[in-house]
């Protein structure tokens, strides 16, 4: 983690998520070790944000999976109590909600290979005593 974003405010259960569903579904009857990697650090474009990214190298997932999360029907949202869709949903409209279309979050996967979730939010900073 990069040290300048120690003091960020950062929306609740963002990251965890996307690192319980690397355990549930990618690593998941893998037979292989697999590791996780979290890394945060500042970005400083037209202006300062934060980037996450959690990477695995469990399964992976086909470009139908990928496209499946986001599709998600409310009926099915509250029907299953397994971490998944759900909860990558809700990631995304409490993104939504809080930056109104300013953040990035973006999965990127192989089969075989592993997946990485980006997520890009506005850098902001809680004061410190």
């Amino acid at each position: 983690m990069d040290t300048r974003i120690e003091n960020a405010l950062l929306p609740k259960l963002i990251l965890q998520p996307f690192i319980e569903n690397a355990i549930v579904h990618g690593f998941e009857n893998s037979g292989n070790q697999c590791m996780i990697t979290v890394e945060g650090k500042l970005l400083e474009i037209e202006k300062t944000y934060i980037e996450f990214k959690i990477c695995d190298t469990g399964k992976g997932m086909t470009e139908e999976q990928l496209e499946e999360i986001w599709k998600v029907e409310d009926v099915r949202r509250y029907a299953s109590q397994r971490i998944g869709h759900y909860a990558i949903k809700n990631v995304k409209e409490r993104l939504e909600i809080k930056y109104h279309g300013d953040f990035i979050l973006k999965i990127q996967s192989e089969v075989g290979i592993g997946t990485t979730v980006t997520i890009r939010i506005p850098y902001e900073c809680r004061e410190v005593d």
